[in-house]
């Protein structure tokens, strides 16, 4: 797996700083323009551009190079060295682990950054502003904590978009809708979601827990979209296993 790491490892650094960038740029543009009661609050706000960018940064950096051996019809010389399955189990690992760190490390750095380094221009007072989030406790009172789970949780969702995208590539020679096809997914699965009246159970919402009324946060909502999302994935590689794609 350490071969296939290395060939990633760089495109993963430059997504990793590319997604760091967005989100510090964005922290002090609103910075400059907003009230915010604490630093905690304009990281949560400093992550809505990349956030809306989520599911790209979880998957064209690390399923581009798989596309291009697919379509370049590599894996047909693979199969005379390894088994096409252990080659792809192990292609797989690499590109989940590093997206679930890139995704980590964007968001936990950034949290360290602006919440610890960053001074709030236009500070609220608590008249001013008077919200609640969901996971309230942890929140306001150990937002290290907080941050390194909401880090670790964004983490585990890059990993699921990842899957998705691995997925896609066996399915279409199209390089756009391999590329967006988790960024696509994304959009309508949230308007699906709108329409119904419960945002709640959106990947967007499990992505952002603040974005709706706390009241209808819960751990289970959060977990309802992943969930569908795995579901449609399950649907793909039943599929694959009728095609023999991995044998």
């Amino acid at each position: 797996m350490m071969n296939e790491i290395k060939q990633l490892r760089w495109i993963a650094l430059i997504s990793f700083f590319c997604g760091l960038a967005i989100i510090l740029i964005y922290s002090m543009i609103v910075n400059n323009n907003s009230m915010f009661e604490s630093n905690l609050q304009l990281w949560e706000v400093s992550q809505d551009f990349f956030n809306f960018l989520f599911p790209l940064f979880a998957t064209i950096p690390f399923c581009t190079l798989l596309f291009l051996e697919v379509k370049g019809g590599y894996l047909t010389f693979v199969h005379n060295r390894i088994k096409i399955k252990k080659y792809l189990k192990v292609k797989y690992q690499a590109g989940a682990l590093l997206c679930g760190l890139s995704i980590f490390l964007i968001s936990f750095i950034s949290f360290i950054i602006v919440v610890y380094l960053i001074h709030i221009r236009f500070p609220a007072t608590d008249a001013e502003v008077e919200m609640r989030y969901f996971f309230d406790g942890i929140r306001l009172n150990q937002p290290l904590i907080y941050g390194f789970l909401l880090s670790l949780w964004r983490g585990l969702l890059g990993i699921v978009y990842y899957t998705l995208t691995f997925h896609l590539v066996f399915f279409t020679s199209n390089i756009f809708i391999v590329s967006t096809g988790g960024f696509i997914y994304s959009l309508i699965e949230n308007f699906i979601f709108s329409i119904l009246g419960r945002p709640q159970y959106s990947m967007t919402s499990s992505l952002i827990p603040t974005r709706v009324n706390p009241e209808w946060t819960t751990i289970p909502s959060l977990l309802i979209g992943p969930l569908i999302l795995v579901l449609f994935i399950a649907a793909f590689m039943l599929l694959q296993r009728r095609r023999g794609v991995f044998n």
